[in-house]
């Protein structure tokens, strides 16, 4: 029952995510809006112009198949849209929420410390957002939730149909295209390959080059950023392979630094 009704308010909270997150793409666009963070962050820290921190961001281009950054340069004291707020507090509420669930009901799963780990990291990374206002960059991580999505679904397909009472109705409504599916399962396993497999390791690679400039952000907030990631890029292949995925991930980590520390 614990589990069940985990995974029956975790539909909930994380659609509310999705939603929030299908709004940010919407209403911005994280991928460029990026750009616009990382120049201002250059431009304040070397008290250049956004033109001069355009130049300087060339040198180490972020998202790699984009155009130049000049061909969408920020506007004069561009500001972030409180959106990306909005998403990253909502982010780190949703997994403070989960974590303390985790704590008081240990039986809801069988990884409790893996997903404890999990959720810490994550809260983690939405502290740092918040700390170094790269709101997009949440935006972009948290497209991972359609997995999340499909594995609840997933869970809750599989398991009793047992239904907490206050949220009977509005679950098995909301559920009963959703269930039952027989395309919910094979949508799993593909957005994991997707977005755990090879978005999440791409990430990494991008938000290493995000924050790379000395000048523009601190060692430690880089090594947060880069640390958290490469934790949870380390999870996932826990969770696929076992431990050859983790010893693979340990040792391509090893060469990744090595040759990112000379692009």
């Amino acid at each position: 029952l614990a589990a069940r009704a985990h995974d029956e308010v975790n539909l909930v909270l994380v659609t509310g995510l999705m939603a929030m997150t299908a709004w940010c793409f919407i209403a911005r666009d994280p991928f460029k809006d990026a750009l616009h963070v990382r120049l201002e962050a250059v431009a304040a820290a070397t008290a250049a112009t956004p033109a001069i921190a355009t130049d300087l961001t060339e040198k180490s281009p972020i998202f790699f198949w984009l155009p130049h950054p000049q061909d969408f340069p920020p506007p004069l004291d561009w500001v972030e849209p409180p959106v990306y707020w909005w998403l990253t507090v909502c982010s780190f509420l949703y997994v403070a929420l989960d974590m303390a669930y985790l704590v008081c009901f240990p039986a809801c799963t069988t990884r409790r410390a893996e997903l404890l780990l999990h959720h810490a990291v994550t809260a983690t990374l939405t502290v740092a957002s918040l700390a170094l206002r790269v709101g997009p960059l949440t935006a972009l991580c948290m497209l991972v939730e359609v997995n999340t999505f499909l594995l609840t679904v997933k869970n809750l397909n599989r398991s009793p149909k047992v239904s907490l009472g206050v949220f009977r109705d509005g679950i098995r409504s909301l559920g009963s295209a959703l269930y039952f599916a027989p395309i919910s399962e094979p949508c799993f396993y593909l957005s994991w390959v997707l977005f755990r497999l090879l978005y999440y390791p791409f990430l990494l690679l991008a938000f290493h080059r995000f924050f790379d400039h000395p000048r523009a952000y601190s060692g430690a907030g880089y090594w947060v950023v880069i640390g958290s990631l490469a934790v949870l890029n380390a999870l996932n292949q826990w969770w696929t392979f076992g431990g050859m995925g983790l010893a693979f991930t340990v040792g391509m980590g090893a060469v990744a630094t090595a040759m990112l520390h000379f692009c």
